[in-house]
């Protein structure tokens, strides 16, 4: 609120000698005759922000008197300038004597990535109830020294201030958490993180992490068995007799024979695996895949499948057939969260429990 003196009254004001001052939300300043001065200041909860006059009648000499009122009521954001807005045969001239700004807080920091952060690894579900493994995006990899991000800081605001000059100072932006995981490095001068090493990379809250991978065509006997320190992304088949055990997840392309697969992470596989009765897979987190059919599988999280045939299948989690008419026939089904399934066991009697 403006409060104006005692001391301020009889003051002169242009070539008007005031007589009385009414201190609250509108200050008037009542002149001799019918010469009025109203002076509107208009509020947010903290700031004065503004202050308008209504001249009535209009005077030639408005701008002398909105300097002296500047000075009167003490305005020192009054030499600002102002502006005179009066509609054709008004008696009454608006003018602006001063003009505050509340503060603007700064931008907060925001982290600016070179990497794909949207991939969902979820499936698209098609028209038939089915799951799309084939076109699902897994993953997103980087090789060494590739840039990763750069982190903007937080900036100052804008000051404001009141009619009066009085100063409120800004909010500074929030400053973001800086991101910790592994498998890169940070430079504290550019702001900026780097790959320490070719993987794959994968973005959760602020934690970050790469992971290193290996790449095979195809996993056959000619090339033997497969224990990596990291994740496998197998872009063919695994063939019968051969096993694969990985310390982050497995991701098989292709379809998946007679093999052994075994990894503290998730495993994905886009086609499915046809086990024999011999094929095996323990998974420390999640499996999922288009079918299994005559495969032990044990898995500490959940198994999405589009159906299940003649398997022996656990996990701790949820079991779930996500296609419309997706089905559990023969073999064992143990869940520690619950089975959902459109269809279980068939009409020729097979087994399943």
């Amino acid at each position: 609120m403006l409060v104006v003196g005692q001391s301020d009254l009889g003051a002169s004001f242009g070539n008007i000698e005031l007589q009385q001052i009414h201190i609250g939300e509108f200050v008037s300043l009542i002149g001799s005759g019918r010469m009025t001065v109203c002076a509107d200041i208009r509020y947010t909860r903290i700031f004065q922000i503004a202050l308008c006059m209504a001249i009535m009648p209009p005077l030639a000499n408005e701008a002398r008197i909105v300097r002296n009122a500047c000075c009167l009521l003490r305005l020192t954001q009054g030499e600002r300038g102002f502006s005179v807005a009066a509609r054709a045969g008004s008696e009454n001239i608006q003018v602006l004597v001063a003009c505050g700004q509340a503060p603007r807080a700064g931008k907060d920091g925001w982290y600016e990535y070179f990497f794909r952060t949207d991939v969902s690894r979820a499936p698209k579900v098609l028209e038939d109830g089915s799951l799309d493994y084939q076109n699902i995006d897994w993953f997103d990899t980087v090789k060494q020294e590739d840039k990763l991000a750069v982190y903007h800081p937080a900036e100052d605001g804008i000051d404001g201030y009141n009619v009066k000059g009085e100063v409120f100072p800004a909010i500074k932006g929030k400053e973001q958490q800086v991101l910790s995981g592994e498998g890169f490095k940070y430079d504290p001068e550019n702001h900026t993180y780097y790959s320490q090493i070719d993987g794959w990379i994968e973005l959760e809250g602020n934690y970050l992490k790469i992971s290193s991978m290996m790449d095979v065509e195809e996993v056959t006997r000619a090339l033997g068995n497969i224990t990596y320190d990291g994740s496998v992304h197998v872009k063919g088949n695994v063939a019968s007799a051969v096993k694969i055990v990985a310390t982050g997840d497995i991701i098989v392309d292709g379809f998946v024979e007679e093999a052994y697969l075994e990894c503290d992470g998730n495993v994905m596989l886009k086609k499915g695996m046809n086990g024999g009765s011999k094929g095996y897979i323990k998974a420390g987190k999640n499996v999922e895949g288009k079918f299994l059919e005559s495969v032990r599988v044990y898995a500490g999280g959940s198994i999405k499948l589009d159906y299940c045939l003649n398997s022996d299948v656990e996990a701790e989690g949820m079991i779930e057939m996500t296609k419309y008419s997706g089905a559990i026939v023969g073999g064992r089904v143990i869940s520690g969260a619950g089975i959902d399934a459109q269809n279980v066991g068939n009409e020729a009697g097979k087994r399943t429990y």
